[in-house]
């Protein structure tokens, strides 16, 4: 199969990485400013990520997992063009949308 070789579509981790931000700055919501310089906040963060990673839900994981399958069909169903993620019910679910017109 052929596809973008950084297809977003095709890579769940984009998912993962958004809600361990979304975690990580509800947990340490000042982690941002603080001081000491980009080293202080690398040696914070590496503190911190694998306390903020330990709250994952399990179930989120899995379900990012088995969406796979639904992914490679949509990617295939809109011939490698965008897809758009959508979240319905506690499930991860991709549709595909294009254009008809052109630019």
């Amino acid at each position: 199969m052929e596809w973008p070789p950084y297809s977003p579509d095709m890579n769940p981790i984009k998912h993962l990485w958004r809600r361990l931000k979304e975690k990580m700055q509800k947990m340490y919501p000042g982690i941002g400013d603080t001081k000491g310089g980009p080293e202080r906040v690398r040696k914070w963060l590496a503190q911190v990520l694998p306390l903020v990673w330990d709250t994952l839900e399990s179930e989120y994981l899995e379900d990012l997992w088995t969406s796979m399958p639904s992914r490679v069909c949509v990617v295939i169903a809109a011939n490698g063009w965008y897809t758009k993620y959508q979240k319905k019910k506690n499930s991860i679910l991709y549709t595909y949308r294009f254009s008809t017109t052109s630019n």
